[in-house]
């Protein structure tokens, strides 16, 4: 009885289960997409954003796009990796952009200021001709 007065009143006492966050990767024109669905906070988003890197960096592979159209929540982890991410890219001479950040992310973006920090594209055609050419599409531009 109580629940049902709680939640007529807009509370509710119903526990979440928190989602975990998932990763994927593919290649397109020379380009490795990362689709990240769920949240990049602290823990599960950020290790798999890590490892996600690390595993593409040892595959030499430095033509990198996240696509964050499925992020519903970034935290201050979550921002901190991804600028860690850019840094690991760009000391190697790769190229990073952030692909289609939707309204939540694209807000805390520009509070931050990390709008001017990253290559935001609003979808993967525009990102994929934004990427320069070259030697495995990096090192050829500096």
């Amino acid at each position: 009885v109580a629940c049902q007065i709680l939640e007529r009143l807009g509370i509710s006492m119903k526990e979440e289960i928190p989602r975990k966050s998932k990763v994927s990767t593919r290649e397109r024109d020379g380009v490795t997409f990362i689709d990240i669905l769920g949240r990049i906070v602290l823990g599960d988003g950020t290790a798999l954003l890590r490892n996600t890197i690390g595993d593409l960096l040892e595959h030499g592979k430095e033509r990198v796009a996240v696509n964050l159209r499925g992020v519903e929540f970034v935290d201050s982890a979550g921002l901190g990796e991804l600028v860690r991410t850019l840094v690991s890219i760009r000391t190697r001479g790769g190229q990073f952009k952030l692909v289609g950040p939707g309204l939540h992310v694209q807000e805390v973006l520009r509070i931050t200021k990390l709008d001017r920090v990253f290559d935001i594209e609003p979808d993967e055609a525009s990102a994929l001709k934004s990427f320069r050419p070259g030697l495995a599409g990096s090192r050829a531009a500096s």
